[in-house]
């Protein structure tokens, strides 16, 4: 995912890095919005998901066309300083490992998983996992 802080754009993070995103997009021809082509999905977002649960993805129309502007739109201010968990996808083809060892700089920790970009479909139990850890650490704290 993306940290931006104040005046960053999501385009000046991610640059000129390799992205199968980028290679798989079509652009509307009024030049306000992307999509991403449907024969490229699995590579760009969920190369380690199951085929299934791909289909259901597909089938849903999860993926729908994204405005330009999002990625050329300023973030006005820093988030809030609070404990966060970048969580770093080693075998992610839509944001490049350099960007995420950045971003994860910009959180109070970090995790690698051996996931797409898409753990929360590929592998849910880890997600589970430390949403759980994260839950109790919080609580025992109080």
């Amino acid at each position: 995912g993306i940290v931006p802080n104040a005046g960053d754009t999501i385009a000046s993070i991610i640059g000129e890095t390799r992205s199968v995103l980028r290679e798989g997009i079509d652009i509307s021809p009024d030049q306000l919005s992307y999509v991403l082509r449907p024969d490229r999905v699995t590579q760009a977002l969920y190369n380690d998901v199951p085929a299934a649960m791909i289909r259901r993805i597909m089938n849903a129309e999860v993926l729908r066309p994204q405005a330009i502007t999002t990625f050329f739109t300023e973030v006005g201010q820093n988030a809030p300083q609070v404990d966060s968990t970048y969580v770093r996808c080693t075998a992610d083809n839509t944001i490049d490992w350099s960007v995420q060892t950045e971003m994860s700089r910009r959180c109070t920790t970090a995790i690698d998983w051996d996931t797409s970009h898409a753990p929360f479909f590929s592998q849910p139990e880890l997600l589970i996992s430390l949403l759980s850890e994260t839950i109790a650490s919080k609580h025992q704290l109080t």
